[in-house]
């Protein structure tokens, strides 16, 4: 790759977001079945938390952040 053994280093939590992308394309179809799944409203924005529930993710501050827009009237949903 042209780049020297010891300048690479090993990055955790990290995201393959061509696999994402990829899988999002093949679940188009499913959207609807997964909104109905979850009891969210097809028109309404959803937000997603796709991660641990750990102090250093911040999910706190994704709640937090939530209530705000929810008092502000924003209509969504939140799923974690």
């Amino acid at each position: 790759m042209g780049i020297a053994p010891d300048r690479i280093e090993m990055m955790p939590y990290t995201v393959d977001n061509e696999r994402f992308v990829a899988a999002s394309v093949d679940a188009r179809h499913l959207r609807q079945e997964t909104r109905s799944r979850f009891g969210l409203h097809e028109e309404k924005p959803a937000i997603l938390y796709a991660s641990k529930f750990d102090v250093r993710k911040r999910p706190l501050d994704l709640i937090d952040a939530f209530a705000r827009l929810l008092g502000e009237g924003l209509q969504a949903s939140l799923v974690m």
